[in-house]
């Protein structure tokens, strides 16, 4: 079996408050592959948010350890974890964090035009994604002209206009009707199947959860049974 691309192992978060100690996370073990789609389900609290928080390297865990591509996320210095953020992993929120000004052209750019690629580049990649998420005829609306489901889609896009490997999805449809949560969830499992993106995606709806290829239950930090096999891993 191939190294999985994200390896979670025994890992276990404690936020400390003074004398309290509180345990978002509790000895959780995830193996994720190139390509995978999975949704995490829970009641609020369960630990849902912390776990995207340490995959995406926002946080660190207090024991055990995360590995990306076989690498320890503890041992990156803080510029190596920017770039990680930066050049290999996608973030998709329930806001969608639109800028009001810009065209959706422009928001799907943006990540592109702060990295110093030259406005003609990167306007060609991002209406290469806006094409792939059905937005090209609305490339030149800003935010307040488009649905909540069109906004969402330019937030993904946005996202994936740096070719990630990883997206992490807190909650990407909990602003959405029915229609457009279906379309989102059609595009992401577009986007593990087309290009394997592994795709990491928080959802409190049953139905949502049911889009992706695996559902892992969490609870009180803890996920109660083994969610995927994971290989034998030494790095």
């Amino acid at each position: 079996m191939d190294s999985p691309l994200i390896f979670i192992e025994n890992v276990t978060k404690i936020y400390r408050n003074g004398q309290v100690e509180q345990a978002a996370l509790r000895d959780v073990t995830l193996c994720l592959s190139k390509g995978d789609f999975v949704s995490v389900m829970g009641p609020s609290g369960c630990g849902k948010s912390t776990l995207l928080n340490l995959v995406g390297g926002l946080d660190k865990p207090t024991r055990g350890r995360i590995l990306f591509d076989g690498r320890n996320m503890a041992s990156m210095s803080d510029d190596e974890l920017t770039m990680l953020r930066r050049d290999r992993i996608g973030l998709v929120f329930q806001f969608f964090n639109l800028l009001p000004h810009l065209t959706a052209l422009e928001n799907t750019a943006l990540p592109l035009y702060m990295l110093g690629v030259s406005t003609r580049e990167a306007n060609r990649r991002a209406r290469e994604i806006l094409d792939y998420v059905g937005l090209s005829r609305w490339e030149s609306h800003v935010p307040s002209r488009l649905s909540g489901g069109q906004q969402q889609r330019v937030a993904i896009a946005r996202g994936l206009v740096r070719e990630p490997e990883v997206l992490l999805a807190d909650e990407p449809t909990g602003n959405l009707d029915s229609h457009n949560t279906s379309e989102v969830m059609s595009l992401f499992e577009r986007l593990s199947s087309d290009i394997r993106l592994t795709i990491i995606l928080v959802t409190h709806q049953a139905d949502v959860a049911a889009g992706a290829d695996k559902i892992i239950h969490m609870n009180d930090g803890s996920i109660p049974e083994s969610s995927t096999p994971c290989p034998s891993n030494d790095a």
